[in-house]
């Protein structure tokens, strides 16, 4: 789908459009939850939107390729890289 979407200019533009859009509400959820201090601000905000969103890239693309396969336990791990963005640094 993305290999012919990104040789298809009207799907590519419209793809790019939506990930930046989904990229702004997510930057500023970060910015927000810094500014509460529910995230440790040791990274810069546009670093953890990026990581979050490549992040949920490969989670769709993981649980899109393994529908029938997907283990119920594979939430741990995720919840940890997540809690490393809020947890303080050192």
């Amino acid at each position: 789908m993305w290999s012919g979407a990104s040789r298809y200019e009207p799907t590519a533009h419209a793809f790019r459009r939506h990930y930046r859009r989904l990229r702004k509400l997510v930057l500023g959820f970060v910015e927000q939850e810094m500014a509460r201090r529910e995230l440790e601000a040791r990274y810069e905000p546009a670093v953890i939107a990026d990581a979050l969103m490549a992040l949920s890239d490969d989670l769709c693309v993981s649980r899109t390729l393994t529908l029938n396969k997907m283990r119920t336990d594979v939430d741990a791990p995720i919840d940890s890289v997540l809690e490393g963005f809020s947890r303080p640094g050192t």
